[in-house]
């Protein structure tokens, strides 16, 4: 079963059938009799800009979303840190010190990706 037949059911199942329309697709191949309320997307991959997330996302405020209209996720970011040359990457997130001596930089976002209401 795809996601979109998953997704499909859950909202039927869950009586919105009625007020929640589900679309597949990248925003420009879309269109809607009039604009929606909110936008739930599942474009964000493990970079904040991949699989051009920014332009399609655009497009769907420009086009297919009330102004003041909600987006979910609203933001997405990519981060980096500036990592030692030591092997150790067992346990890095799980354990505090490990990850402060492998990772001496604190996280900073390379790659925001926010939502911005059109007013």
């Amino acid at each position: 079963m795809s996601t979109t037949s998953v997704v499909r059911a859950s909202v039927s199942w869950a009586g919105f059938a009625d007020r929640i329309t589900v679309a597949e697709g990248l925003s420009p191949e879309i269109e809607f009799p009039e604009p929606v309320q909110m936008c739930v997307s599942e474009i964000i991959g493990t970079l904040a800009g991949s699989e051009g997330a920014g332009a399609v996302l655009r497009d769907a405020r420009e086009r297919l979303v009330k102004p003041g209209g909600v987006f979910v996720p609203h933001r997405s970011a990519t981060t980096a840190v500036v990592r030692s040359a030591s092997p150790v990457l067992e346990g890095l997130q799980d354990n505090p010190a490990v990850r402060e001596r492998s990772c001496p930089s604190g996280a900073v976002e390379v790659e925001p990706l926010r939502h911005v209401p059109r007013p």
